[in-house]
C-alpha cells in the first residue's frame, strides 16, 4: 500500500510541475510501465484528483483544490496554467507573447514571465474597449456568455468600421462573434498597417475561464520561414490547427 501511495504522490507532483502534460511526458518522467501508468491516471481522473482534456492533456483535478479549501476555478490556478502555455509559445516562437483571461467582465492580461496580472475593463487612453480592438480581446468576447456580450454592446455600442471592418450592424456583430468562437483565432491589423496582432483561443480546462494567447508581429519580420515558425508555434501551443488558415487570409501582408 505504501508503494502505491508513493507512486500516486509522485505522479501528482509531476503533473503539478509539468501541466499541461501528456501520457507520454508522464511516462518518460515517471519510470512506470505504460499500462500501469494508464490505469493509475484513469483512476486519478475518475476520482477527481486529475482532470483530463479531450486531447489527452492532464491537469491537477478539482478534488485537490476542494480538499485544500480552494475552488478549481480560482483565478490564481488558471493564471498559473495559462502562463505555462505562454512560456511554451514564447520559447517556440521567439516572439513577445501575452496571455489573456476573462475574469467576470474583466480582461486580465498576463505576461508569461511575470507573476503580477494587469486587470482592466477599459483603457482610458482609447475610446473603444480592448474587447473590440485587440485580437485576444475579441476572442475573449466571443468565448464569453451571451449576457457578457450584450453588456459590452450596451455599454459601448457597435465598434466603428475603421476598427472592426466586418461589423456594420448588430447582426454583423453577432455573426463575427460566432465566427471567432467557431474558428478559435483572430487577427487585427494596426491602423498604420505595420503590425499584425494574432490571437488564438486557449482551452485551459472545461471548468476554466475563456483564455487566449497573443502575438504582436512587425511586418518586416515576415519572411516565409518566420511566418511558418510563428503559425506553427501558435497552432501547436493553442492546439488549434485552424490557425494555419492565417497563411491564406493575410498572405499579402505576410509576403
Amino acid at each position: 500500500m505504501g508503494l502505491v501511495i508513493d507512486k500516486v504522490a509522485r505522479t501528482l507532483r509531476q503533473v503539478s510541475e509539468l501541466e499541461p502534460c501528456s501520457l507520454q511526458t508522464l511516462w518518460v518522467h515517471s519510470g512506470c510501465k505504460k499500462p500501469a501508468l494508464c490505469m493509475m491516471l484513469q483512476s486519478l481522473a475518475a476520482n477527481g484528483l486529475l482532470a483530463r482534456l479531450p486531447d489527452g492533456a492532464y491537469y491537477l483535478g478539482p478534488l485537490l483544490f476542494q480538499l485544500s479549501g480552494q475552488t478549481g476555478a480560482e483565478p490564481g490556478l488558471w493564471a498559473r496554467v495559462a502562463r505555462r502555455y505562454g512560456r511554451q509559445l514564447s520559447a517556440a516562437s521567439g516572439a513577445a507573447v501575452s496571455v489573456a483571461l476573462l475574469e467576470g467582465h474583466k480582461y486580465i492580461r498576463l505576461l508569461p514571465q511575470a507573476e503580477q496580472p494587469v486587470s482592466f475593463s477599459q483603457d482610458l487612453s482609447h475610446p473603444w474597449p480592448i474587447f473590440y480592438r485587440s485580437a485576444t480581446g475579441r476572442l475573449l468576447l466571443a468565448q464569453g456568455s451571451a449576457e457578457f456580450q450584450s453588456s459590452v454592446l450596451q455599454e459601448y455600442g457597435l465598434p466603428p468600421r475603421s476598427l472592426w471592418p466586418e461589423v456594420g450592424s448588430e447582426s454583423d456583430f453577432q455573426r463575427e462573434l460566432s465566427r471567432l468562437h467557431s474558428r478559435g483565432y483572430a487577427e487585427v491589423l494596426s491602423s498604420d498597417g505595420r503590425i499584425l496582432y494574432l490571437g488564438a483561443a486557449l482551452k485551459l480546462h472545461p471548468a476554466g475561464p475563456p483564455a487566449a494567447l497573443g502575438l504582436g508581429l512587425p511586418a518586416e519580420d515576415f519572411s516565409h520561414a518566420r511566418k511558418e515558425l510563428l503559425l506553427s508555434a501558435l497552432a501547436q501551443v493553442s492546439r488549434n490547427p485552424k490557425v494555419y488558415a492565417l497563411r491564406n487570409e493575410k498572405e499579402n501582408f505576410f509576403q
